[in-house]
């Protein structure tokens, strides 16, 4: 846990300031997630989410177009889902479009 020093150099733990914040609950569509994040996270380089902007199959919010991608906790499931799609099944772009058309049908 991170700590800092008072001026009586007692640590200060972070608990003491903000309280305890394992239990909030956050929507999944509200974007929280940076691309530096997702790519921790999904183990997926930032050219990639590029891509997926690029093509629509990803589109995470942004305030402007200078601004950081943010994305929520279904897009971040949704990205995951296509690298598995790409690395696992040797799908490209054309054909994780045509998976996720077709799952829209059902």
């Amino acid at each position: 846990m991170a700590s800092k020093k008072s001026k009586n150099d007692n640590p200060i733990q972070v608990d003491e300031i903000v309280g305890e914040i394992k239990d909030i609950e956050i929507d999944p569509d509200y974007p929280v997630f940076t691309s530096g994040i997702v790519c921790d996270l999904i183990n997926v380089n930032p050219w990639f989410l590029k891509q997926l902007d690029d093509e629509g199959l990803v589109s995470p919010q942004r305030e402007n177009e200078n601004s950081t991608r943010c994305y929520s906790k279904n897009e971040l499931n949704k990205v995951a889902y296509i690298s598995n799609l790409m690395n696992e099944k040797n799908l490209n772009i054309e054909g994780v479009k045509l998976v996720l058309q077709l799952q829209n049908q059902i």
